[in-house]
């Protein structure tokens, strides 16, 4: 099962993110962590072996995505982010998830947004961040 934590900014998500995959990689889980922009660098830069970097990434025990809404995906990059998640779909491995927006907002995100947006509901649990008042 993966995980959706989404909500306003500021509320703890990525944190609350942090301390799951501090645990995970303490019990000795090998763990991938992309940020909102890391995931089109890798691509870039595995451009002619992505495959076995798409392979790579699914083996992991536990994949994280950052702030998803502000991942800024090419077709290609985004059609490798597809692929990866599918595949971890398949495998039951869990796959992680921060961001600022519902659902219905982020499949106007992607070209595949639908389908991305679904395979995040069917495999993982969401967690809504509401926004809180005079905190400091």
């Amino acid at each position: 099962m993966g995980l959706n934590l989404w909500g306003y900014p500021r509320t703890g998500k990525t944190r609350t993110l942090f301390l799951v995959l501090k645990k995970a990689h303490f019990a000795g889980k090998r763990i991938k962590f992309f940020g909102p922009s890391q995931f089109s660098q890798e691509c870039e830069l595995r451009n002619f072996k992505s495959a076995s970097w798409i392979r790579d990434v699914v083996a992991c025990d536990i994949v994280a995505f950052d702030d998803i809404d502000k991942c800024l995906l090419t077709k290609v990059q985004e059609d490798r982010f597809f692929s990866v998640l599918d595949a971890r779909v398949a495998r039951r491995a869990p796959t992680f998830f921060t961001g600022n927006t519902s659902g219905d907002a982020l499949k106007l995100q992607f070209n595949n947004g639908e389908s991305i947006v679904a395979r995040i509901r069917e495999h993982s649990a969401s967690i809504h961040f509401p926004q809180q008042q005079n905190l400091l």
